[in-house]
């Protein structure tokens, strides 16, 4: 993959619109630095960015965090910032989900 990589809202696959990643779409994407998830991505799948130790931001547009499901195992090879609209970063740092990564979790305008 490029090293920055937007999932657009209207990104199609056989006539649907794109709602979750496999989990090893970014295995290894070495030179991936930062990556935008659009509203329509639904679920971000544990050790989705193993190996990506160049990735420094992770970039959501969602309007709650209960928008997006995440595991714990996230960031699991790579030691990125999480990047929410700066009046959900608290709410996305208070989320059962969320919250086990409070502390990488920023806001963004």
């Amino acid at each position: 993959p490029p090293r920055s990589t937007l999932f657009p809202y209207t990104t199609l696959f056989r006539s649907r619109r794109v709602g979750a990643i496999a989990p090893d779409t970014f295995l290894e994407a070495k030179k991936l630095k930062s990556i935008v998830f659009q509203e329509n991505i639904k679920s971000l799948p544990d050790y989705m960015f193993t190996e990506c130790r160049a990735l420094e931001k992770i970039k959501l547009i969602h309007s709650s965090p209960g928008d997006i499901s995440v595991g714990y195992h996230l960031l699991a090879g790579t030691a990125a910032m999480v990047y929410v609209r700066e009046d959900l970063k608290n709410t996305f740092k208070n989320n059962y989900f969320w919250g086990y990564y409070a502390e990488v979790i920023e806001g963004y305008e």
